[in-house]
């Protein structure tokens, strides 16, 4: 399957969200237990990094370290591109999903 249906469904998705919802504003959460974010993710990153060495690394290792990396940021500008690479392991995920499926 192609990356834009990947979009286009994702853009479905998000239509059906403010559908339900509205626009929502949310606080990032960035300040409280900032420090819980920042453990998360050394831990993450340590253990995905062992994992890639083990040979055993999983969709889930990868998407687990990029969203930790992600709250763990304090920089609404560093939380998005974060947020943007949180985003293109979803897709990967479901390319790959895609693929198993035939």
């Amino acid at each position: 399957m192609s990356r834009m249906i990947i979009y286009a469904e994702i853009e479905a998705e998000r239509r059906r969200q403010e559908e339900k919802w509205g626009v929502q504003n949310h606080p990032m959460n960035t300040n409280t237990h900032h420090w819980i974010y920042t453990a998360l993710a050394k831990d993450a990153k340590k253990s995905c990094d062992t994992a890639v060495k083990e040979g055993t690394i999983t969709w889930f290792d990868i998407l687990f370290e990029e969203f930790c990396k992600d709250f763990a940021e304090r920089d609404l500008c560093r939380q998005r591109e974060e947020l943007i690479q949180v985003a293109a392991v979803s897709v990967q995920m479901i390319e790959y999903i895609d693929r198993r499926l035939g």
